[in-house]
């Protein structure tokens, strides 16, 4: 008795549908999804001063073994203060130097050392925005690359 497979044309087709995924349409699929999710949230959500840390999130896509990452990000140099907060500059060293730095110049001396004893709370934008909009990223990333294997 023969056996039947059946389905087995859906299968081709589906299988001859994955070469319309082409690693560039991949990547701009990824991009495209997160930026348009998690990187608008997290420059929404992102402290306005002067503007520089919102135009500093990008979101860039890398292949790493032959899978794609998408990451968020802000290139600016504080951009860690702000989503992390920011203790007191020079705190481990003066614990060093805090015994070389007696009588009554003391607190001069520490002020001109370590300079003004700066602390500044966490302002999250990039977690947040990640926590808030993955689920909505991952359904676009799902729906195109449907649409491209002309699925749905």
């Amino acid at each position: 008795m023969p056996a039947k497979i059946t389905g087995l044309s859906a299968v081709i087709n589906d299988l001859e549908g994955l070469e319309k995924l082409k690693p560039n349409k991949v990547k701009k699929i990824l991009e495209r999804a997160m930026s348009e999710t998690v990187e608008a949230e997290a420059k929404r959500l992102v402290l306005f001063d002067t503007g520089n840390l919102a135009k500093s999130i990008r979101t860039d896509v890398h292949e790493v073994n032959g899978k794609y990452a998408a990451v968020v990000g802000a290139s600016a140099e504080y951009a860690r203060h702000v989503e992390y907060g920011l203790g007191t500059p020079g705190a481990p060293y003066m614990s060093k130097t805090r015994n070389a730095l007696k009588g009554k110049h003391r607190k001069k001396l520490k002020r001109a050392v370590f300079g003004p004893q700066i602390r500044s709370r966490q302002a999250p934008f990039l977690r947040p925005a990640f926590d808030s909009k993955v689920g909505e990223a991952v359904d676009l990333i799902r729906k195109d690359i449907m649409e491209l294997l002309g699925l749905k």
